[in-house]
């Protein structure tokens, strides 16, 4: 970690709250906050450490398989949580099979495949695939 200002007074700021022990957090030079969080209910208990009033966006990472969380506190330090596998409790998987046109080895003819895919229904109406 480089010790800029920023950084200074974002660890600072971490230091006066109560940091649950499952997160594993970083600060960068330029004072964000990035924290590492294994479930659903250590992203719970981190992001109460802030109050409620930060507005706080998800995202699922099909690459990664993980879920991501983002906010900006009324501070103005940038707020980034990754890694965690489990899904949050407003989504739930939708496992379908669908058809898809693909080119199939060996003769290279193209036909219709099933193949299985998975999306997550979210309270706030959104829809992410993997």
């Amino acid at each position: 970690m480089h010790f800029t200002a920023k950084a200074k007074e974002t660890l600072a700021y971490l230091l006066t709250l109560d940091m649950p022990d499952t997160v594993y957090v970083e600060v960068g030079a330029s004072g964000h906050i990035s924290a590492q969080c294994p479930t659903q209910a250590a992203v719970r208990e981190f992001r109460a450490m802030f109050g409620g009033g930060a507005m706080w966006a998800k995202e699922y990472q099909p690459s990664s398989k993980w879920w991501i969380y983002d906010t900006t506190l009324p501070n103005g330090i940038q707020v980034h949580i990754y890694a965690c596998t489990e899904a949050p409790p407003t989504c739930k998987a939708i496992i379908e099979e669908i058809e898809v046109e693909e080119k199939v080895p060996v003769q290279w003819e193209t036909k219709m495949v099933k193949k299985e895919r998975v999306r997550w229904e979210c309270g706030g109406g959104e829809e992410l695939q993997s």
